[in-house]
């Protein structure tokens, strides 16, 4: 569904931005795959940073209400029976946080590699854009679109001139303007801009370790952080042939926005 989005008449825009150059758009995202989500997630930005916030905390808070309802129910099923079934979904403390900041050219975001090691990891994620003349009109801002193949994913996006603002969703970045819609050519990734505000938000001149207050195990290379990824995700699978052998790794398939990454894709070269 296309959502109205909430934007001032061009002129009164460009009188708040010359005033104030900090934004906050917020964004719909829809996930098709076998488990769909729909998310709100937020994006800070001003003229050398910005902040991309999204929203696991309410939709977990959701999850666990409903949870809740049908684990009453299996339990009333289940009463003067031997049978019993739970389930538990765990409580999200935090919500996603990805910072990139333009002197740099870098993104900086935390992750659990596992329960309760927080990372703090940089990452040198860089879109190498394909410009086009095609426009379209989103709730009277004119876009142009752009394309890029980033991490294995095709990616479609219109951006609007309008808001000089090289920002957008997730961590795509890199346009002559803010990217209002985004979405992959298969469109199981979606993110549509439905509120745009000229206004500051603090989180914006925080540090990731002042909004996320864990104790930071290590601070990593994104190939760092995939490597120990893979290998806790792979340990189950290992297979030594014989004794002595060398243990090797069985091959799995990545799912998710970021398939392969350049190191791999150089590596294949």
């Amino acid at each position: 569904m296309n959502k109205t989005l909430l934007l001032l008449l061009c002129f009164c825009c460009q009188i708040s931005w010359a005033q104030n150059n900090e934004i906050t758009v917020v964004y719909h995202q829809f996930f098709d795959n076998a488990i769909k989500i729909e998310r709100t997630s937020y994006l800070y930005a001003n003229d050398e940073t910005s902040l991309y916030e999204d929203d696991l905390i309410t939709n977990n808070k959701k999850d666990r209400i409903e949870n809740d309802i049908k684990q009453a129910e299996l339990d009333r099923q289940n009463a003067g029976t031997n049978r019993y079934s739970s389930t538990i979904i765990p409580i999200i403390k935090y919500n996603s946080f990805i910072k990139f900041d333009r002197s740099t050219n870098k993104i900086q975001y935390m992750e659990q590699v596992v329960r309760d090691r927080w990372l703090l990891i940089t990452d040198d994620a860089q879109q190498k854009w394909k410009l086009t003349q095609e426009k379209k009109v989103i709730d009277n801002i004119e876009c142009l679109k752009a394309t890029t193949t980033f991490r294995g994913m095709q990616w479609e996006v219109w951006y609007a001139p309008s808001l000089p603002y090289p920002y957008g969703p997730w961590k795509l970045h890199g346009l002559p303007g803010l990217i209002i819609q985004a979405n992959d050519v298969n469109k199981r990734y979606n993110y549509n801009a439905i509120k745009i505000e000229f206004k500051k938000d603090d989180k914006l001149n925080k540090q990731l370790t002042e909004i996320i207050t864990e104790p930071v195990a290590e601070k990593v290379s994104l190939q760092r952080f995939v490597a120990l990824r893979d290998e806790i995700v792979t340990a189950p699978l290992q297979i030594e042939r014989d004794e002595g052998a060398i243990i090797k790794r069985q091959v799995k398939t990545r799912y998710g926005q970021e398939l392969i990454y350049e190191w791999e894709e150089e590596a294949k070269k």
